[in-house]
């Protein structure tokens, strides 16, 4: 779908698989010019030949956790490009297999919450400094996660590191909506990626049981993801800020 966001430039943190790699790919079906981001070079430059067709797209290796690296990246794009209209924080750490808050390490705590809340924190808070300083101030979206909204066992240190997602989401908008940039966190749930099917071959009892509470009874594509998070990048949602958007068939009522 395209929402006319020629001109646009867009960074994707963790956008060469699954649910980050449907965003670039609806971004660039925008004819948004797109830079995404992950840790594993070879995973990046082989999305980043095959998505090259459909337009501007750049792959940056890049950890949202380190803190000069997303200076970097920020300080690139501007240079390169001029400007940052959006940022799509995607990058995540997943924990699986899940397990009780007195099983887990803090080690994987620590993980978890790097990436997740200190990530995402370096993205917005270096994006902000940029866009401030531009005549047209840009927005930002944040996945977050259908878990963030429930209390479901053995998700203590995800679910509460993205329920914080929603939470500096909520925060920022109100910051920063003076200054007309727009924050908005999608919540996306159970999404059909190369990973999940994997999954739906080895344990086909478990997301049977998973798809039978949706109310839609199916998982999203990555495509119906990425086209939520476009919308909210176009003038059509130029009212909407500090809005946890949930895309998950009716999970979380």
């Amino acid at each position: 779908m395209n929402y006319g966001l020629e001109g646009k430039v867009v960074i994707v943190t963790g956008g060469s698989k699954g649910v980050g790699k449907g965003i670039v790919e609806a971004f660039l079906n925008s004819n948004a010019s797109v830079i995404f981001t992950s840790r594993n070079e070879e995973e990046g430059k082989k999305t980043e030949a095959e998505l090259s067709e459909l337009g501007t797209v750049e792959y940056q290796k890049s950890d949202v956790g380190e803190e000069e690296a997303v200076k970097a990246l920020i300080n690139y794009v501007v240079e390169k490009y001029g400007k940052i209209d959006c940022v799509v924080n995607n990058a995540a750490y997943v924990v699986s297999p899940t397990m009780n808050l007195h099983e887990s390490e803090y080690a994987l705590f620590q993980d978890v919450y790097r990436a997740n809340v200190g990530g995402l924190f370096l993205m917005m808070k270096y994006a902000i400094e940029k866009m401030l300083e531009q005549p047209e101030k840009g927005c930002i979206v944040n996945i977050s996660s259908a878990i963030s909204l429930t209390s479901w066992q053995k998700y203590s240190i995800y679910g509460s590191s993205k329920r914080a997602v929603n939470a500096i989401t909520q925060i920022a908008a109100n910051e920063y909506g003076g200054s007309g940039i727009r924050i908005n966190a999608v919540i996306p749930g159970t999404i059909e990626t190369e990973r999940f099917a994997a999954t739906r071959v080895k344990r086909p009892d478990i997301t049977e049981h998973l798809e039978a509470q949706v109310p839609l009874k199916r998982f999203a594509t990555p495509s119906e993801l990425g086209n939520t998070v476009v919308w909210l990048c176009s003038k059509e949602a130029s009212y909407v800020t500090g809005v946890l958007l949930p895309v998950d068939g009716g999970l979380v009522l």
